[in-house]
């Protein structure tokens, strides 16, 4: 993966009824990018922008969309997707039906399919469909807060099953793939299988394999939520800890403790490859590790998770080895007794700590 500089670095702002809400002008401008992603605060208006560009588009070109979610309890209050739109459009009648949305002008007397509701989990339910006339994909709150265990979570294989998905909508198509999130957590099946870092307030662009970019907007939410703090629901936010996800775009699930410098004081344990880099694992007086890029290329406490990472100093490591020193690690994780001298390394460490079934 290679990042690209960007120099639009700032999203747009958008005035509507008095009120500053998001505007996707910048991420849009990324015409050479496959996937466009945007994460931000709760509230700055992402869906609403999004939704508005998929009826415009309906409208001027007569393309058709596809709105995206996860499973179908995600979208059980389908009926109300225009509830908040519907009055910028005085001269059309947008309905929903069980998998079509439907527009009408005043002065027509039949309804046309503008678009589809869809759920990522019933992908195979698809194939056979034609989608010749959709344009753009619009995958809504694509991550989870995963604290909620039972309610939420990641779909099994979750990013083949997007591609999947991808392939059967687009056949041999470039239908526009839109991906809008609040800001909850860095680890996730995107992030992670496309190697994306994210960088605050930003639209960083990704080369990753196979010559597939990727533009990744981390929304300055600040500017969309301006007095937020003195109402009711900011006062909520605050109280929850909440408040820093919401407006300052701090990814909710991800833990700054975690990263802490390495002591001058503590032992070389072993080393972990990773995509050809080499971390080292060190262990301080208080039973803590720390993962950094002070390593220890020749030492045979070397594990790797790819074969392509193998050689004749390291070891191959799958979810079930049972090497010792692998219990050990998951022991550490599991006691939160672990950190990461930067986020760079946590990406790596923990892609590594994914693919041995340390961490989910």
């Amino acid at each position: 993966m290679k990042k690209i500089k960007n120099k639009n670095v700032i999203s747009d702002m958008e005035f509507l009824n008095g009120r500053v809400f998001y505007s996707s002008k910048k991420l849009l401008s990324n015409t050479d990018c496959d996937i466009l992603m945007s994460t931000g605060g709760r509230g700055i208006g992402k869906t609403f922008n999004y939704k508005k560009l998929c009826i415009d588009d309906f409208i001027k070109y007569n393309y058709e969309f596809i709105y995206l979610r996860r499973t179908k309890s995600d979208n059980k209050f389908i009926d109300n997707f225009f509830s908040d739109i519907q009055k910028y459009y005085q001269e059309y009648e947008f309905s929903v039906t069980k998998n079509r949305f439907w527009s009408k002008k005043n002065n027509e007397k039949e309804k046309r399919v503008m678009g589809y509701p869809m759920i990522l989990q019933q992908v195979k339910t698809l194939k056979g469909s034609s989608f010749e006339n959709v344009n753009t994909i619009f995958f809504d709150e694509f991550l989870i807060d995963d604290r909620d265990k039972v309610a939420q979570r990641y779909l099994t294989n979750e990013l083949q099953r997007f591609c999947d998905f991808y392939e059967t909508v687009a056949r041999n198509r470039d239908v526009r793939i839109i991906m809008v999130s609040n800001a909850v957590g860095s680890n996730n099946p995107y992030f992670k299988g496309f190697h994306l870092k994210p960088v605050e307030n930003t639209i960083t662009k990704f080369k990753c394999k196979g010559g597939l970019k990727i533009a990744l907007e981390m929304c300055d939410s600040s500017k969309y939520l301006v007095g937020k703090e003195k109402t009711r629901s900011g006062k909520l936010m605050m109280a929850t800890g909440m408040y820093e996800s919401s407006v300052e775009n701090k990814f909710l699930l991800d833990d700054p403790s975690s990263l802490k410098e390495c002591p001058k004081n503590a032992s070389f344990w072993m080393n972990i490859i990773v995509n050809k880099k080499y971390y080292g694992v060190y262990v301080d007086n208080d039973s803590h590790i720390y993962f950094t890029r002070k390593s220890n290329p020749t030492s045979k406490r070397t594990y790797c998770c790819y074969l392509s990472d193998a050689n004749e100093n390291s070891i191959y490591v799958n979810g079930s080895s049972g090497l010792r020193d692998i219990e050990m690690l998951k022991s550490y994780i599991r006691f939160n007794w672990y950190h990461f001298e930067n986020l760079d390394i946590k990406f790596d460490i923990e892609e590594f700590l994914s693919k041995v079934n340390i961490i989910k």
